[in-house]
């Protein structure tokens, strides 16, 4: 594969393309190095705690990735032929990385993702809107006026999500910001903190005709 456009399509575009035919058996290595020391840095600094910090994320990323295309089509001698077990190696941690991550995101980056499904906590959040929360907090760092998610007192694995209305040293008084239609602690009662599996940091906010109609303000 000696064609530079067709290299360059090639590494770009396919996973451990560099890995199947660069004559530098470290690259590949060096590549999922600096994407992983990336990602453990946006993490450790919770910069993905934001919808910007994992945009900015994805955008250092491709540039790494871009970065490394540029230097993998610069080498002047090749390999002939593919390296198909270095190729496979390369596909396969690629792929188990991309799937551990998005399956154990909340463990490994400490942030989920949460669809409004209903209006108990319009006007905030409307249906449609996707909440990004921080699964890495503790007890201490949840005060009245914070959204969380948390899970029904009564229903394991039912995730709730309201704001904060007071907190004591072993438990919560939620409320939806819609009190007219709204399950929350007038029907739960106090949710015992460690009910809380996140705290909501970002809102990805959806655009429907009937959730544009209901952002803007009513003229009086």
């Amino acid at each position: 594969m000696n064609n530079i456009l067709a290299r360059s399509v090639f590494y770009l575009f396919v996973p451990g393309g560099i890995a199947a035919f660069s004559a530098k058996p470290w690259r590949p290595a060096l590549s999922l190095l600096s994407i992983f020391t990336l990602i453990l840095v946006f993490t450790a600094s919770r910069a993905v705690a934001s919808f910007a910090g994992l945009a900015l994320l994805g955008l250092c990323i491709l540039a790494a990735h871009l970065l490394d295309v540029f230097y993998a089509i610069q080498e002047p001698t090749l390999r002939t032929k593919p390296n198909i077990f270095r190729f496979a190696l390369s596909v396969t941690i690629t792929i188990g990385i991309v799937i551990s991550i998005l399956y154990y995101r909340a463990q490994i980056l400490g942030i989920d993702f949460y669809y409004i499904p209903s209006s108990s906590m319009a006007p905030t959040l409307l249906p449609g809107d996707i909440a990004l929360a921080n699964t890495w907090i503790s007890e201490e760092e949840i005060s009245p006026g914070d959204i969380i998610v948390f899970e029904h007192p009564d229903a394991k694995g039912f995730l709730l999500i309201k704001r904060v209305i007071s907190k004591d040293s072993k438990s919560l008084i939620v409320a939806g910001d819609n009190r007219t239609n709204s399950l929350d602690s007038r029907t739960l009662g106090r949710i015992a903190l460690p009910l809380v599996k996140a705290k909501a940091t970002d809102i990805l906010r959806s655009f429907s005709v009937q959730t544009l109609t209901q952002r803007i303000p009513n003229e009086s």
